[in-house]
């Protein structure tokens, strides 16, 4: 029965390790997300002037694209469409 325990106590250990992990992902994701929409924010009112803009549910399935998120030499963010490559 040590056995079992010591093989059970290096499982739990395991666990424990891969959801510290998987908690470190969530807070990173989160943190990510969180300046994605500042980003969009800015990038809306400074494009668009807070003009409200309409994207209904087809457009949204039909949109496939992604967009790239770069610095320039003072490390402002340039937030520019992936272009398509045809």
């Amino acid at each position: 029965m040590p056995e079992n325990n010591a093989l059970q106590s290096k499982l739990i250990i395991h666990q424990q390790q891969q959801i510290r992990a998987l908690q470190s992902q969530v807070r990173q994701l989160e943190q990510d997300n969180a300046e994605l929409k500042k980003v969009l924010l800015i990038t809306l009112r400074d494009n668009l002037g807070g003009t409200p803009i309409v994207i209904n549910r087809q457009r949204l399935n039909e949109t496939a694209g992604e967009f790239d998120l770069d610095e320039n030499f003072d490390g402002d963010l340039l937030v520019s469409i992936r272009r398509a490559n045809t």
